[in-house]
């Protein structure tokens, strides 16, 4: 079956797909101010795709000079992979480790963390934007 293999400095994260899989999507976010990102490899099973259907098979931290790698290949076996809903396991600083998606601050740095599984956002970030939303004329 056709996969997609995922490497991050030489090391196997993931291979990615099986049967029942309708779709695999990576995305990587990387702050250059800070020289930290994150990367998840996920995607949809058959036959209904719904949150609950969503498959996580590998994510994790990027550092200034990782090398992550994407491959297709011809494969025996996928991974399995995790099948959660979509968004929001945690609205905790506990709950994730990747950086906030607005300005690159890791959750270490940060005294609140918003957490979906699509990515997190500071407190500092949230209250920035409120404050620009107030500023917005009314419509």
């Amino acid at each position: 079956m056709q996969c997609v293999e995922f490497t991050l400095n030489g090391v196997r994260v993931a291979v990615a797909g099986g049967a029942g899989t309708r779709s695999i999507e990576n995305r990587i976010y990387f702050f250059p101010p800070s020289g930290r990102g994150s990367f998840s490899v996920a995607g949809y099973a058959d036959p209904n795709p719904s949150l609950s259907q969503r498959i996580f098979w590998a994510g994790g931290d990027l550092r200034l000079g990782d090398v992550l790698r994407v491959r297709v290949v011809e494969s025996e076996e996928a991974d399995s992979g995790e099948i959660q809903t979509q968004w929001g396991e945690s609205f905790s600083p506990d709950g994730s480790n990747q950086t906030c998606l607005f300005c690159g601050k890791a959750k270490d740095e940060a005294a609140f963390f918003m957490v979906a599984k699509a990515g997190a956002i500071c407190g500092e970030c949230i209250t920035s934007a409120a404050e620009d939303m107030k500023r917005l004329p009314n419509r």
